[in-house]
C-alpha cells in the first residue's frame, strides 16, 4: 500500500451509451431523418457536469448535447452521480465517428488524446464510436455503430485493433506489451 499510486478522484468522463456496439439502422430509412443519441457523464472530486458536446466531424464543430440531472447538490455544492445526456444528430452529418466530450466547472474538458495516470490507469480522453456503412443479411445498407470496446469480459470494438488506437499525448499510439504492430 503507498498513498501516491492511490486513484481518490476519478477524472472527468463522457461516454455514448446509444446507439450500442454494432446497433445497426437501415440507411434507407434513416435518410434525412434524426437519431437520439444517449450516454452518460461524470465529473470527478464532486464537480458537477457543465456542459457535454458532440461532434460528427471530428472536432470542427461541437454541439451541445442536453444533460438529464436527477441529483441534487449536497449542502457543500458537491455531486456524486453521472448525469444522463441525449443528442438528436442528423444522419446526414453521420460521417467517420461520433465523438463526445464533457466539460466541468473547473472549466476543464476531456482531452483530445488519451493522457494516463502514473499506474496507467483512468484515461478520460473523447469516447469515439466509429460509424461504418455496411451491407445487413439482406444485402441492404446500415450504418453500424462500432464502440472502442466492451465492458468486462466481452471482446469486440475498435480499440482492440492495433492500427485503429488513438495516439497518447506526445507518446505515440497506444500499444500493449508483446504487441508486435
Amino acid at each position: 500500500y503507498k498513498q501516491e499510486y492511490i486513484i481518490n478522484e476519478l477524472s472527468l468522463n463522457s461516454v455514448i451509451t446509444y446507439p450500442g456496439h454494432n446497433n445497426t439502422l437501415p440507411l434507407a430509412k434513416f435518410i434525412d431523418k434524426k437519431i437520439e443519441l444517449k450516454g452518460y457523464a461524470h465529473a470527478g472530486g464532486g464537480r458537477p457536469v457543465t456542459r457535454v458536446e458532440i461532434s460528427t466531424d471530428q472536432g470542427e464543430v461541437w454541439d451541445l448535447a442536453e444533460i438529464h440531472r436527477t441529483e441534487k447538490p449536497n449542502p457543500y455544492g458537491k455531486v456524486w452521480c453521472w448525469v444522463w445526456w441525449s443528442f438528436e444528430v442528423d444522419t446526414a452529418k453521420l460521417q467517420d465517428e461520433i465523438w463526445v466530450r464533457a466539460w466541468d466547472t473547473s472549466n476543464s474538458p476531456q482531452p483530445e488524446r488519451p493522457v494516463w495516470t502514473l499506474m496507467g490507469q483512468s484515461s478520460n480522453h473523447i469516447f469515439r464510436v466509429k460509424v461504418h456503412i455496411d451491407k445487413n443479411n439482406d444485402g441492404k445498407a446500415v450504418y453500424r455503430f462500432e464502440h472502442p470496446t466492451q465492458p468486462g469480459q466481452q471482446t469486440g470494438g475498435w480499440a482492440t485493433r492495433i492500427a485503429d488506437k488513438v495516439k497518447s499525448a506526445g507518446y505515440g499510439k497506444i500499444t500493449y506489451v508483446g504487441d508486435s504492430n
